[in-house]
């Protein structure tokens, strides 16, 4: 099923017709509800979802380079190695630890990091925004 409703865009000289699919999308045993950035569009035969919202349902991130045209989307692991390798470090109020899978890695090899921040100041921290 479709909404009447309509989208058209222009790209690179060509338009394209879409129209509001109002069909369910699950993600990962989810139902994508089109969330923060919008329904998906049907179009020539093809579902389109917004890949930032995607992305969010799966638990993952967006980034776009503006100079290459190029949007990066990355999943974090699904489970967290055991850290052979870790350091710290701590200010008045916050402590941030990061964690290795292992010490050295091949060039173009992902890095298997993560971390821990935390208010160890007692008092209220100054905001931060962390994007899961």
């Amino acid at each position: 099923m479709f909404f009447l409703l309509s989208a058209s865009a222009i790209a690179a000289g060509e338009t394209i017709r879409a129209l509001v699919f109002d069909g369910r999308v699950i993600v990962n045993n989810r139902i994508h509800d089109g969330g923060e950035e919008g329904a998906p569009l049907y179009a020539n035969g093809h579902v389109y979802v917004p890949v930032r919202e995607l992305a969010r349902q799966m638990d993952g991130y967006t980034s776009y380079d503006p100079g290459s045209r190029t949007v990066y989307i990355d999943q974090p692991a699904s489970g967290q190695a055991k850290a052979s390798v870790h350091a710290a470090d701590q200010n008045e109020s916050l402590k941030l630890r990061l964690f290795s899978a292992q010490s050295t890695y091949a060039i173009g090899e992902p890095l298997r990091v993560w971390a821990t921040l935390a208010n160890t100041g007692g008092r209220r921290s100054p905001s931060c925004t962390v994007r899961r």
